[in-house]
């Protein structure tokens, strides 16, 4: 579910703003070695759920 790292990429764009320019792969990458996400899989993040979470992320900041 690509709701549960909304939060995290909120943290990590706050603390990283040049991170928005990078690719879903690249984000998933960052949440998972600077520890923003659990180590579940002993993997990064599925690319495509971040994908949706920064699409959300993109929503809310038009919104506004």
């Amino acid at each position: 579910m690509s709701a549960r790292f909304v939060p995290p990429i909120r943290e990590l764009l706050g603390q990283h703003p040049r991170a928005a320019r990078l690719s879903p792969e690249q984000v998933a990458g960052l949440l998972w070695v600077l520890c923003y996400v659990p180590d579940e899989e002993d993997a990064p993040p599925d690319p495509y759920e971040v994908a949706d979470a920064l699409e959300v992320l993109d929503i809310e900041r038009e919104a506004a």
